[in-house]
């Protein structure tokens, strides 16, 4: 279990960073071998890692099933290890393991060590070294029409989804200007797709 745990560990390292200074909508993310938790539950893996920008605390999850690795993946892993590989193995997350029934034990197991550092306080904190970020949100009742958008403009309106009220709205994931109006992406529509939003709380 120990080379598999280092074979996940090479699959995510990278250099860590600090947060000090950044840019607006940059994330640092504490990714280097210390930092980047990891345990199992059987046969699937389970590994975190934290990231921040000036005002949020982020996290990373990663589910890896022995059983599913490709040769592929293996191999590149292994010239990692003996210095022939490159700087960084980056290996999509697989949704199909994600979502497999066997994963969700580590799942689990995951989101408690979380939870438990979130409660413990040893998670990284921003430096709040740049001012706060206006908050955008759809208003605060009815339903909203949500768009498609091309080329940095609404597109066309799509039929039979809607927005909540009083949603928070992520105008750095996606943002089209309309005139003197915001749209934007929120969670309960997919991230390509944008609504109305005005400054909130």
């Amino acid at each position: 279990m120990r080379y598999v745990l280092l074979f996940v560990l090479a699959l995510v390292i990278a250099t860590c960073a600090r947060a000090q200074g950044l840019p607006a909508g940059v994330i640092k993310w504490y990714d280097s071998y210390k930092d980047i938790r990891v345990g199992n539950e059987g046969q699937v893996i389970w590994a975190y890692w934290f990231g921040v920008d000036n005002w949020t605390t982020y996290v990373r999850r990663r589910v890896i099933d022995v059983n599913a690795v490709t040769a592929e993946s293996k191999a590149k892993t292994i010239a990692w290890i003996q210095g022939r590989g490159p700087t960084v193995v980056n290996e999509p997350t697989d949704t199909a393991i994600w979502n497999s029934p066997s994963t969700l034990a580590a799942r689990n197991a995951m989101d408690a060590a979380i939870a438990a550092e979130v409660a413990a306080g040893t998670i990284p904190r921003p430096d709040f070294s740049a001012p706060m970020p206006d908050v955008y949100r759809t208003p605060p009742t009815g339903t909203f029409t949500v768009y498609s958008t091309a080329n940095g403009k609404l597109s066309s309106i799509i039929s039979g989804v809607k927005a909540l009220p009083n949603e928070l709205c992520d105008c750095v994931a996606n943002m089209v200007l309309s005139g003197t109006s915001r749209f934007c992406t929120a969670q309960s529509i997919q991230s390509s797709r944008v609504t109305y939003c005005v400054k909130g709380k």
